[in-house]
Parts: C-alpha cells; structure tokens; sequence
C-alpha cells in the first residue's frame, strides 16, 4: 500500500512530464495521419459498431433477459473494453524502457514514468471506446443502466492494476529481453483464462479456481454489471481486485527502485 501512495505522489508531482509523455504518445500512434488524434474516435466508432452489428446478427446467443442485454455483441463488448485497456497497457508498455533507452539517458525523467504513462494513455483511449460503446448500447436499446456512472469507482482500481504490471513487466523485460514475448503469449493464455467471450458461469468446477485468482474477471464482470444489468458488483470480487491492484502497483514501485541503479546499463 505504501508503494502504491508513493506511485501516486510521484505522479503527481511529475504530472506536467505525464501529460507531455501522454499527449506524446497519443500522437505518436497517429503521426503521419491526415486524421491525427480523430482516429481515436474514429477507430472505436467503427470497431465497436462491427462488432455488436455483425454478432448481434449473426450469433443468435442470448445473454440476458432483456433485449439489449441479451445480445451478444453488447455483451462482447462491455467485457473487452476493461480487457483491451490492460492488453494495450501491458503489451506496449513492456518494451518501454529499452524501447525509449535514448530519451531517458537524454532527459532527467524518472524511468518508472515511461510504463505508467502508457498505462494511462491505454485507459484514456478505452474510455473513448466506453463513451461510444454507451452511445451503441443506448441506440440498440441496451442501458446504459442507473448504475453506470458507478464505474467511475471501477476505473481507479483498473488503472492502477494496469500501471503495476507495466511497472513490473518494463523492468523485468530491461533485466532479460526474453521478458517481452513470455509476456504477449501470456497476454494470449490470460484472454481465454478471462470470461471475456463466455460467461463465467460455463467455466467446470474443476477450473472454477482459475476464475477465482483472476483479477482481471472482477474488473469485466463490474463492466457488465453496472452497464448493462443495473446492480452492484459482487463486493469479495471487487474487494480482490483492488487488493490486487494495490499489491502489483507496490510491487512494480519496489521494483523500480531496486534496480534502478543498474537499469542505464541493462538498457
């Protein structure tokens, strides 16, 4: 808990380096387009749109009781925005600091900000994708729900979660660049281990402690909870997730100091 303060303080005595790091990154994945930063908007438009359209006429698989929620596009979707944020955060940011090894031996900035950074650029672009997937679900007649403002309590523990495995994933992959594809192949293990593209109910008993120790499967189930069911989380689950959060953030800030001595030649 105290390492997860110390990320917070840090941050927000750097909070003028973060904004020029996230607004660097924004533009940096749309440089060179006549679009720039719209795509940011424009992507999600159409991904989103694709999927709750083609699935939610081609797959006649109910989900719920009620029409919007019942369809299993809106049900894909409010599950892979919360998951898209961490893969996103995770995948990029794991190669951040060998990735960016000039900018940081040139400017005075400290490393752990890289990978954190990108965590919150990932989850400021998701919230695009939320705002728009809100927009698709209300024309399709699917909530939003009472409750949706609710996930304001949600985003906090999930950024935290993301910035944590950053943390210690960027500095794992600085002490061996072997880190780096060990972490997509369990990004692709992880994907199907969460209840993203099926309910967690359909999980065999015998696997149900997968579900259990997945942190990522409280954040997806409180998506669709409060979007498109209208109830509360199950508070043990969430309770998990943000203890979770906690831990990884403290640990990835524990990491980066320890190392941080050796990390200008590792990288």
């Amino acid at each position: 808990m105290r390492g997860a303060i110390h990320a917070l303080w840090a941050a927000w005595l750097h909070r003028r380096t973060v904004g020029h790091l996230i607004r660097w990154d924004l533009s940096s994945r749309f440089a060179g387009s006549l679009g720039g930063v719209l795509w940011a908007v424009g992507l999600p438009l159409v991904s989103i749109g694709v999927y709750i359209l083609v699935f939610s006429l081609t797959l006649e698989i109910r989900m719920g009781a009620r029409p919007g929620e019942g369809s299993f596009g809106v049900y894909l979707v409010a599950g892979l925005l919360p998951w898209l944020a961490m893969q996103d955060a995770v995948s990029r940011a794991v190669t951040s600091l060998t990735d960016r090894r000039n900018l940081l031996l040139q400017v005075p900035i400290p490393p752990p900000l890289l990978p954190a950074t990108i965590a919150l650029s990932s989850l400021l672009q998701t919230l695009v994708g939320l705002a728009v997937f809100l927009l698709f679900a209300w024309l399709y007649g699917a909530g939003p729900s009472r409750l949706a403002p609710a996930l304001a309590l949600v985003i906090p523990v999930q950024l935290a979660m993301n910035a944590g495995l950053a943390l210690v994933t960027s500095h794992l992959h600085a002490m061996s660049r072997d880190v780096g594809p060990a972490v997509q192949a369990a990004l692709i293990l992880w994907f199907f281990a969460t209840p993203v593209v099926y309910p967690a109910h359909l999980v065999p008993g015998s696997m149900r402690w997968l579900v259990d120790l997945n942190p990522m499967v409280p954040i997806v189930e409180a998506y669709r909870d409060l979007i498109l069911i209208g109830r509360w989380p199950e508070p043990t689950g969430a309770l998990y997730a943000a203890a979770f959060a906690a831990v990884v953030l403290g640990l990835g800030v524990a990491l980066s100091r320890a190392v941080r001595d050796e990390l200008g030649e590792w990288i």
